[in-house]
């Protein structure tokens, strides 16, 4: 048989872990060039056909029914056409075309495929139709105006495309087991579409040697079902291009990774357990990102945080389930980061440095915890939660930040950290035991806290609250039973103003 080798996508995804480039991973793809074939089949073959045409207007037709098949089409010149149809047991068609308005189509039927196509010129059409049992295919289309068509049905399918040129399109249709299908770009107006229905499928637009996917409109669609997928988009240099990961099943990971670029599109859906989605080397403006996940153990980030750098960027994380994860990080201004989270010990991390974000943070359920740190000017922090002993810790440095935090619920917990100018902290709490700890250096700030409820508490470090600095105002409004308030105001023309209505309540308040 021709020499085979079954690649694997999870060794990308192993780099990306690693937080390394693309270009470390020494991923080296298979190229189209001379056949081997096997001395098995060489020996064993009892059909063999093999056309050599150069010239114009070539047409080529090779039909076998028998054992064991190859089939060996080379043309170069204008207006080709090669068609080959081998049925049962063993077949290898391999075609290699160099001219002008190529036609290829290659249909083998059951057993043992292996399907091998470079394509070098212009007007260029591949079809490779495969079933059953051990199926793999390359096409190599270099030109103008290709169009790559694989489907293969079987078990252990192996379909690897590779698109340099124009206006190329390509789809790549799997159903079985052990499916791998990668689709390689450098060219302008590629399209590609890989569907995929088994176990332990991947896919992706993976970039040759660690290079870029250089062009810009550039589209790639991936639906898998089934268990242990691998969906990936790596190595992609260019604007406005499309990218949609569509995973339902067990242990599915989505990824993106090495893209530079603007206004791209990024949606990655996953419906079941332990699914990851990681987002790395991220750089470029106005660009979207959508992630879904539902069920149990989802991860957006873990290892490495998942990270885009560039200005007026939306990310929008949506997560239903248990114990699900989300750690994200924006470098940039004006970008938009939301994270809904629906059910329970739901965690989100996220990290937002420039000017003029916004982060908003939704978490309904029960233990659920919530982390943000914003560092720079004029950004805005929202943090809802609804459910029972749910805790939110937001940190902000610089100027003009906005803070907004409200839990509903019972035995909430808001922990604040705030250093900067004339920053604005609105904190609501309705619910049991709820307690917030505020530390803030700086001057103008506008502190607004507001409990009701039951055992509400609002201290800092050591127990007490701290406002450090000039011109700061604190508002507390207590509404329930056995409130209490603890702390510390330092600085000059600073005003606190403590409600309290239920009772046993308490507030010490100290002015230096």
């Amino acid at each position: 048989m021709k020499s085979q080798t079954k690649l694997s996508l999870i060794s990308l995804a192993i780099t990306a872990s690693l937080a390394l480039p693309v270009s470390a991973t020494d991923l080296s793809l298979p190229t189209i060039t001379a056949v081997e074939k096997s001395a098995e089949v060489t020996a064993a073959v009892n059909n063999q056909s093999t056309v050599n045409q150069t010239g114009v207007g070539q047409e080529a037709e090779v039909s076998q029914t028998g054992t064991r098949h190859v089939s060996e089409i080379t043309q170069i010149g204008n207006d080709q056409i090669a068609e080959v149809t081998q049925s049962g047991d063993w077949q290898e068609s391999y075609i290699t075309s160099e001219g002008d308005g190529n036609f290829i189509t290659t249909n083998q039927v059951d057993d043992w495929h292996i399907a091998n196509v470079g394509v070098n010129g212009n007007d260029n059409q591949v079809t490779v139709d495969q079933s059953g049992f051990w199926n793999t295919s390359e096409t190599t289309a270099v030109g103008n105006n290709n169009i790559a068509d694989t489907l293969q049905n079987g078990n252990q399918n192996n379909s690897i495309i590779q698109h340099i040129g124009n206006d190329n399109l390509t789809q790549t249709t799997q159903y079985g087991a052990t499916n791998l299908a990668v689709f390689r770009v450098e060219g302008n107006g590629n399209d590609g579409t890989i569907t995929q229905d088994g176990n332990n499928n991947q896919a992706g637009l993976v970039a040759p040697g660690g290079s870029p996917n250089v062009g810009d409109g550039n589209s790639l669609f991936v639906d898998q079902s089934g268990d242990e997928n691998f969906g990936a988009v790596i190595g992609v240099y260019g604007n406005d291009n499309s990218f949609e990961i569509n995973q339902s099943g067990f242990s599915n990971t989505g990824v993106v990774a090495s893209l530079t670029g603007s206004n791209n599109d990024i949606v990655i859906d996953q419906s079941g357990d332990l699914n990851g989605a990681v987002i790395e080397f991220a750089n470029g403006d106005g660009n979207e990102v959508f992630i879904y996940q539902d069920g149990t153990s989802n991860q957006v980030g873990d290892t490495n945080i998942a990270v885009i750098s560039g200005n007026d960027n939306i990310i929008d994380i949506d997560q239903s389930g248990t114990a699900n994860l989300t750690e994200f990080e924006t470098i940039g201004d004006g970008n938009s980061v939301t994270v809904l989270q629906e059910g329970e010990t739901n965690y989100v991390a996220s990290g937002t440095y420039g000017f003029d974000n916004e982060v908003s943070v939704s978490s309904v359920g029960i233990n659920n915890e919530v982390a943000v740190f914003v560092e720079l000017d004029e950004n805005s922090v929202t943090v809802e939660q609804s459910g029972n002993t749910n805790f939110a810790y937001v940190d902000t440095f610089g100027f003009v930040n906005e803070v907004s935090v409200e839990q509903i619920g019972d035995d909430n917990e808001a922990s604040l950290t705030n250093v900067g100018i004339a920053q604005v902290i609105d904190i609501a709490q309705d619910g049991e035991f709820n307690l917030t700890d505020v530390v803030a250096f700086g001057d103008e700030h506008a502190i607004d806290i507001t409990q009701e409820g039951s055992g509400n508490w609002i201290g800092g470090d050591d127990g007490y609250f701290l406002v450090d600095g000039y011109s700061n105002n604190l508002t507390i409004s207590q509404m329930g039973n056995d409130n209490l308030v603890l702390g510390s105001q330092i600085g000059d023309n600073g005003m606190i103003n403590v409600s309290q209505t239920g009772d046993f309540n308490t507030a010490t308040v100290y002015q230096n």
